[in-house]
Formats: structure tokens, C-alpha cells, sequence
């Protein structure tokens, strides 16, 4: 099992360096002011050992003799050697790709989820779908050798479209066939807001239908169209953008009638509760 702690005991260090746990302890007593405080702790205290550690031990393991020059290894230590390559490779292959929140990780490049932070929206998760699609778009274009993120493309924009529909229809993950969505959707807006969606809409959804029925075409790369279509990128960047302004009115619209409808049901509550309180 990973370790998302990123706290490592003794063991699991030396089985990292692929060394005896007793050496890792000697080199803890000799280099202990490279190391963290808990690396070090009082009798009776288990040994705590950080991915920073791994950075340090690592090196002494690389440097480490029958009869090793202490002095010439801290002087390496001093000069950050060990973060130099092949060092810092040991740690970072030591790093599973989720881990827990620690003191230090506010850093760039660095997205905290769960805990306090919670889960997602199904309409921002449809918003951050849609502009992958988006930048993998403007990477393709930008570099012309680089058509294999095709596929990731087309079926985030797809994915991006069924997680828009479910938003707004308030659905869980029970089906991926966008026609059944679509339907429902399309009954939604003649029922709640007295529309229906314009063709170009509408045609979206159904030629993502139309060529990947089950999220899987794109997912898996399982093409078997019996004639060549042409999917102009760009054109389909801006109809999303589109699309992704239409749903957004949409839930804003749907969003408003439902709180007027909650605030028509409690005027007629509370003229009803003071009818009856009053008069009866």
C-alpha cells in the first residue's frame, strides 16, 4: 500500500535504499543535522523520517564506504549534491500521486481535495472538463506533430457535455446514453422555462450520441465508423464555449424559478398558517 503520510519509519527506508536497516540508523547517529528533528527523537520514540530525508540518505547511501570519509560526505551534503540527480529521483519515485495535506504543501502546481475541501460540483466539474478540452485544443493546434491527445480531446468535451446535462437535471452517475439526458433536458426547459433548445444545440448532443453512445469510443479509442468524418477543432472549441454559456443560463434560469416557486410556497404558508391561527 502507498504511503500517503510521507512519514517513513526505519524499515521502510531501508527498503527504499535497498540497504540494512542498521545502516540507515548509523547514518541518522553520523548525519543527524541533515536530517529532520524526528530522525533523531528521544528513547523510546519511533524513528520518523521525511521525502526530504530520502533526498539525504540516499546521497550517503551513493557515498557510503567500508571506511567512509564522514567529512567528504557532509561537505557534499553542504554543497546539495543531494538534490542533484540520481538523489532526488529516489525520493520522488518514493511519492505516491495523492498524499496527505501536510504543513509544507502550499506550494505551486499543488491541488488539495477532500477533507475540508470537499468534493465538486457536477457543473464546475463540467466547466473543468470543458477546458481541458480547451488547452489540449490550443496544444494540438500550436504544435502540428502532436495529434495523439485527439482522443482525449473529444472525449472531454463529450464527457464535459453529459456531466452539463446531469447538472442541471440534478442526476446521479447512472447512465452515460446522452439521448435518455438529453430528453429528460429537453422535457426540463419546455416544463420549467417554456423553451426548447435551439437545433444547433440540440445536434451537440446528438452527434456526441450519435458517435460515442456509451463514453467508451473516445475513451478507448474504438472507432469503427464506416466513413471518414472530418472534426474541425476549432469549430468544435467554440461551439462548446457556446454550449457551455447556454447551460450555464440555463441552470441560472431553472435555479431562479425553483426559488420562486419556494418563495410563492412559503407566502402561501404563511397566509395559510395565519388563516387558520385567526380565523378558524
Amino acid at each position: 500500500m502507498p504511503n500517503y503520510t510521507l512519514k517513513y519509519g526505519v524499515s521502510e527506508i531501508a527498503e527504499i535504499l535497498n540497504v540494512d536497516k542498521n545502516l540507515i540508523k548509523t547514518w541518522t547517529f553520523h548525519f543527524s543535522e541533515y536530517l529532520n528533528k524526528k530522525a533523531s527523537p528521544k528513547k523510546g520514540i519511533q524513528r520518523e523520517y521525511t521525502n526530504n530525508d530520502i533526498n539525504v540518505l540516499s546521497y550517503i547511501s551513493y557515498s557510503w564506504e567500508e571506511e567512509p570519509d564522514i567529512e567528504s560526505i557532509k561537505i557534499g551534503l553542504n554543497c546539495n549534491y543531494h538534490l542533484d540527480s540520481p538523489f532526488n529521483e529516489v525520493a520522488k519515485e518514493a511519492i505516491p500521486i495523492f498524499r496527505e495535506l501536510s504543513e509544507s504543501e502550499y506550494l505551486e502546481n499543488i491541488f488539495v481535495a477532500g477533507g475540508l475541501i470537499g468534493g465538486i460540483g457536477k457543473l464546475e466539474l463540467a466547466d473543468s472538463y470543458k477546458k481541458a478540452g480547451d488547452l489540449l485544443v490550443d496544444n494540438l493546434i500550436n504544435q502540428d506533430n502532436n495529434w495523439g491527445i485527439f482522443f482525449p480531446i473529444i472525449f472531454t468535451y463529450r464527457h464535459s457535455t453529459e456531466l452539463y446535462l446531469k447538472a442541471i437535471l440534478k442526476q446521479e452517475n447512472n447512465t452515460h446514453d446522452l439521448t435518455i439526458l438529453s430528453e429528460k433536458f429537453n422535457q426540463t426547459l419546455i416544463d420549467k422555462l417554456n423553451i426548447q433548445p435551439p437545433k444547433w444545440f440540440d445536434n451537440i448532443i446528438k452527434s456526441f450520441n450519435e458517435f460515442d453512445p456509451g463514453s467508451t469510443t473516445f475513451r478507448y479509442g474504438n472507432l469503427d465508423w464506416k466513413d471518414e468524418m472530418v472534426i474541425d477543432l476549432k469549430h468544435i472549441k467554440n461551439v462548446m464555449e457556446w454550449s457551455s454559456e447556454s447551460f450555464h443560463r440555463i441552470y441560472e434560469n431553472l435555479k431562479i424559478k425553483t426559488q420562486d416557486y419556494l418563495n410563492e410556497n412559503r407566502l402561501n404558508y404563511n397566509i395559510s398558517s395565519f388563516l387558520n391561527n385567526n380565523l378558524l
